[in-house]
């Protein structure tokens, strides 16, 4: 067992000084190590308009405790969400967990306070808390909707034989929540909310929206001729969608553009 440390505090205020002012600088605020595995770790870490901070990550095969409460390692690979309060202390911890791998790649808070989560589970089931939620047993893009109090409000997870997994999601000013993700690869189509996408050979990329309730308003899949990687979403003042990313091959074709540089952004309206 080892000690991984998160830290989180104010920072230094930077400005210059002038005859009539000083900057401030601004005084450290908590900091708190956690005990877990020696491969675990935050995956990605945000925070909310009332201070509280919310972390999500992986562990492997031993518990992590955070603050009071410790979960338990149930995979080759699982995932961890936390929420603290401004004084760093965590308030819950939840473990999201099968027999293979689950991966939580990044999350995103609403103006209520909901959580929402997206990665990838390969297993059969998906367990949270006291429930079991059954999956596809390969990598399946997931999202989930969780409450202030961390219950699960709802899960939404594709289906079919491609691997998929989501990167990165972002709420807009409706409370919609736009996800991104990559296809790594499988056979035939993908299935989303009871849409049929193809999944063009296995390679490329999803990218949609879903409502506050879940259901799922749009989505599309686009094709790459190699390996997305750093896929991430941002919205317009419209509340479209502009997602970036990485291309590790030949061309990239999103609509009616087939694109061949490294690097990309593409634009969707509402």
């Amino acid at each position: 067992m080892r000690l991984f440390t998160a830290v989180i505090a104010a920072g230094l205020s930077w400005g210059l000084i002038t005859h009539d002012t000083v900057a401030q600088v601004q005084q450290w605020q908590w900091a708190n190590a956690y005990e877990c595995d020696f491969v675990a770790g935050f995956r990605k870490i945000i925070g909310d308009g009332q201070g509280n901070t919310y972390v999500c990550g992986r562990y492997v095969s031993e518990p992590i405790t955070m603050g009071l409460f410790t979960v338990n390692a149930a995979g080759s690979e699982d995932m961890f969400l936390a929420k603290l309060a401004p004084d760093g202390t965590t308030l819950w911890l939840r473990s999201l967990a099968g027999s293979s791998d689950e991966k939580a790649v990044s999350i995103a808070v609403d103006d209520e306070g909901n959580l929402y989560l997206t990665g990838s589970v390969q297993t059969n089931n998906l367990v949270i808390g006291d429930s079991t939620f059954a999956t596809g047993g390969h990598n399946q893009f997931v999202v989930i909707k969780f409450d202030p109090t961390g219950s699960v409000l709802w899960v939404r997870m594709s289906e079919g034989q491609v691997n998929c997994q989501g990167t990165d999601l972002v709420i807009d000013g409706e409370g919609n929540i736009c996800f991104v993700g990559v296809l790594m690869g499988g056979t035939g189509d993908l299935f989303l909310g009871g849409d049929t996408l193809s999944a063009i050979g296995g390679d490329g990329g999803i990218v949609g929206k879903y409502a506050p309730d879940g259901g799922l308003i749009w989505a599309e899949t686009f094709e790459a001729a190699g390996d997305l990687y750093g896929v991430d979403v941002m919205l317009t003042t419209l509340n479209g969608v502009v997602l970036s990313g990485n291309l590790n091959g030949s061309s990239l074709t999103i609509g009616t553009d087939t694109l061949t540089a490294a690097c990309f952004l593409a634009a969707y309206d509402t």
